[in-house]
């Protein structure tokens, strides 16, 4: 939760939590006063992608939270491709 309400406070653009575990994430920075458009979460991988290549400017600062097991890095690789 501290990683969401961090992004409100940080300003970030984007938060994008991929992954079953990182929802509350998501809730954090909403609670904390993100935009609802700026609060991404995403279980499935590919329409993560689908949605940052649509929605996301490279120069747009996001914060991405992802378990391991979720592949962050694949992810990031497709979305600059």
């Amino acid at each position: 939760m501290k990683v969401g309400k961090m992004a409100a406070e940080l300003g970030i653009d984007v938060l994008v939590a991929l992954g079953e575990r990182s929802a509350h994430i998501a809730s954090a920075a909403l609670e904390a006063g993100m935009e609802q458009e700026a609060v991404k979460h995403f279980l499935d991988r590919d329409e993560c992608v689908t949605w940052l290549k649509k929605h996301v400017s490279k120069r747009d600062i996001v914060l991405f939270k992802a378990s391991r097991g979720m592949q962050l890095e694949t992810l990031l690789e497709e979305w600059m491709s």
